[in-house]
């Protein structure tokens, strides 16, 4: 068990923690929740010893082994795979031990059976399996760490500690490393490790369904839910309301004594009533209220509309080595109102991908058309890591926008959360929240009609991603994700393609389909699959090649209907905003707004039928969605 009372802990003179109190269980699962800036990395860094508390007292018991995730490998110079042993300082250090062979015989004994003990046998196996879960090949361990970039060690890093099997693990957004396959396959080993861990995640799938327990930060102080993260919402939106209502009946009850006080201060007779009514104030103190920091909207352009399709491939290819390309044979077309994820384990081309349609790579091969009018914000966690933090917020989206005026610039950032004390600052002081919404205001500066966001979650929390799922539901323009966030895909994608077998294709079923496909290409499952026949496996494939193609075209008419809902909402929108004129009412002739009240009676009618027709689609897809997973 963990134990932390009373914990304060300041930087450069700000409070972080103030007060901060819990007892993480043995073996718990514990998430770590709050705005950005609550002291969540802080704390793990109080919890390994990293950081000492200004005040209160923390205990950790010494037989209570702990990792926390490092930013940075020990030595450059080993293999993949040794980066994983070394982490587990025990095995790690009698195979040290035992290679010499002049030491004592009876204690290269005592090292050989406590390695036995350990599972040194199926150690370098075990490791390659965490490894492989985590995206690495089988020709990648041999390699040296040092040749891959800083995300690929950091995963190298990971899968030391997931070895290593510490008895808490402390593990800060982990998933920022990785790509939505790897993300997966993590969660589903956290949720089955067989020890405790302490996980700094925003990830809102992650966070339902792995952790045993819930630690809210917000004001310096936490308290700690047992549960996963709906439950927590339940219980904290309960005593939400317990405090602020208590505040309100104690703010209530301090105005009416301070009335009593103003009006007999002065009286000579009331005088010791009054007195004794100040002293009361005095006495009444605060009720904490468990309200979280402010988090503003994002607030994406408006944009001019383009006749479809915005862009087409045909035959295209591209790559960066001539004769090599990483992607080939690509034939699609993107409409402007096109919501598209898209899927596939990093490294085979999903940013190549994304660079070809932004125009930031040439096709090799094929051809590949805008339109004319087209613009295009790509948004990369690259891009947010090298914003220079020598400029201010005003200055970088001046840059972007030369000839317009100060106060318009100011105003274009407050829209994403800046206010004029924020945009006046070194970005360097930004949090990475902030950086990410500052490029979002920078990549959106010229009313782009088409966005391709790439990881644009990594360092939002929960509030502001959803807060971005909703500005791009109200965007009008085309939008490519690539996201390991997947109630982000959840919420802004209605088609999903892949990259594989160095092509784009289009994947005909729901993410969790594409969730359970990925897991069973897990290790624990190869054994099963292979135990199959070539004519057995052949038929369970044609067979779930037909249950997909049954599928596919109840889905679009699902994603049809749910377009033509949108249209005809905005529509109807566009055209109360025009009757909500007064001006219309005045003209002399008013034959215009009854006309106009009339088509808007029609629109309505109309929405009313296509939302009859959605209900009717998504009830057939879901039908045959749940008849195929019994079957």
């Amino acid at each position: 068990m963990i134990r932390f009372d009373d914990i304060h802990f300041s930087y450069s003179g700000k409070p972080v923690l103030t007060g901060a109190s819990a007892a993480l269980p043995a073996q718990a699962k514990v998430a770590l929740v709050g705005p950005n800036g609550a002291g969540k990395s802080t704390l793990l860094k109080l919890i390994d010893g990293t950081l000492q508390a200004s005040q209160g007292d923390l205990d950790v018991p010494a037989r209570v082994r702990l990792k926390r995730l490092e930013q940075s490998i020990p030595d450059p110079s080993l293999s993949v795979l040794d980066v994983v042993i070394r982490a587990h300082d025990e095995l790690y250090g009698l195979r040290q031990f035992v290679e010499d062979h002049s030491r004592d015989p009876a204690e290269l004994a005592d090292a050989h059976s406590r390695l036995y003990e350990l599972g040194d046998a199926s150690a370098d196996a075990k490791a390659a399996s965490i490894l492989n879960g985590l995206g690495f090949s089988a020709s990648d361990l041999t390699r040296p760490i040092s040749d891959f970039s800083g995300g690929w060690q950091m995963r190298a890093s990971l899968a030391g500690i997931l070895f290593a099997e510490p008895d808490y693990m402390l593990l800060d957004e982990p998933t920022n490393y990785l790509d939505l396959e790897g993300a997966l396959w993590l969660e589903n080993h956290l949720a089955s490790y067989p020890r405790g861990w302490v996980l700094i995640s925003h990830d809102r799938d992650m966070l339902s369904t792995t952790p045993t327990h819930i630690l809210h930060m917000t004001g310096g102080k936490t308290t700690l839910y047992t549960g996963q993260y709906e439950r927590f919402v339940e219980q904290w939106a309960a005593r939400k309301a317990q405090s602020d209502k208590a505040a309100a009946k104690l703010a209530a009850k301090k105005a009416h004594m301070e009335k009593f006080v103003e009006r007999f201060r002065a009286k000579a007779s009331k005088a010791k009533q009054a007195q004794s009514r100040v002293k009361a104030l005095e006495k009444l103190g605060t009720v904490e209220t468990y309200s979280e920091d402010g988090t503003s909207e994002f607030s994406l352009p408006d944009i001019s509309p383009l006749p479809p399709p915005i862009i087409t491939l045909e035959q295209a290819s591209a790559g960066y080595v001539p004769s090599q390309p990483v992607i080939k044979g690509l034939n699609m077309r993107i409409d402007q109102d096109d919501r598209i994820a898209l899927l596939g384990p990093n490294g085979r081309g999903k940013s190549t991908f994304a660079k070809l349609l932004a125009g930031q790579l040439q096709a090799m091969d094929g051809t590949v058309r805008r339109a004319s009018k087209l613009k295009i914000g790509f948004f990369t966690q690259h891009q947010v890591d090298v914003l220079d933090g020598e400029e201010t917020p005003l200055t970088l989206i001046a840059r972007a926008l030369p000839k317009v005026p100060p106060t318009k610039l100011r105003a274009r950032l407050a829209q994403f959360g800046f206010d004029a004390d924020m945009a006046d600052r070194p970005s360097s002081t930004l949090s990475g929240g902030q950086r990410a919404r500052l490029l979002f205001a920078i990549i959106c500066a010229d009313n782009p009609q088409m966005l391709i966001l790439d990881e644009p979650t990594n360092h939002l929390d929960i509030a502001s991603r959803e807060h971005l799922a909703r500005a791009i539901g109200a965007y009008e323009g085309a939008v490519l994700i690539i996201s390991h966030d997947r109630s982000l895909i959840d919420l802004c994608a209605d088609r999903l393609w892949v990259v594989e077998d160095q092509t784009v294709k289009r994947f005909d079923d729901s993410l969790e389909a594409y969730r359970r496909k990925v897991l069973q290409g897990d290790s624990s499952t190869k054994s099963d699959k292979s135990a199959l026949s070539a004519g057995e496996r052949k038929a369970q494939r044609k067979q779930a090649a037909q249950r997909r193609k049954s599928l596919a075209p109840l889905r679009m008419a699902v994603s049809d209907t749910e377009k033509t809902m949108d249209r005809i909402a905005r529509q109807a929108e566009a055209m109360r905003n025009t009757l909500a004129d007064p001006a219309l009412y005045t003209a002399a002739d008013q034959s215009k707004a009854i006309a106009l009240q009339k088509e808007l009676g029609d629109l309505e009618s109309q929405l009313a039928q296509a939302e009859e027709a959605w209900m009717a689609a998504t009830e057939r897809y879901e039908a045959a969605m749940a008849e195929m997973e019994a079957a």
